[in-house]
């Protein structure tokens, strides 16, 4: 019987290795730019709607709407983030 150390995973030896190209780290640096950018703007986009809604009193969809992009902004910001810092990994 072989141990669990002597198996051959192609699969797992491959998945170690990464290799990142020019080509990789020019993708990961342009959805890390449309994630900090759309992340910062939809933060500014929800405020104005949300200043739009208070003065607007009977309008409510507005509001929400403004909330929800307020909301998915920091989400938004954060995978940017992520994505800029793979595109600036080192082999």
């Amino acid at each position: 019987m072989r141990s669990a150390t002597s198996l051959n995973f192609p699969a797992v030896a491959k998945a170690k290795s990464k290799n990142y190209t020019a080509d990789s780290k020019f993708v990961y640096s342009i959805f890390g730019f449309i994630g900090v950018m759309g992340g910062i703007l939809a933060s500014f986009f929800g405020f104005a709607l949300i200043a739009i809604n208070a003065a607007l009193v009977t309008d409510t969809i507005l509001n929400q709407v403004g909330s929800g992009l307020m909301i998915i902004s920091i989400p938004m910001i954060l995978i940017g983030a992520v994505f800029m810092d793979k595109s600036e990994e080192k082999k």
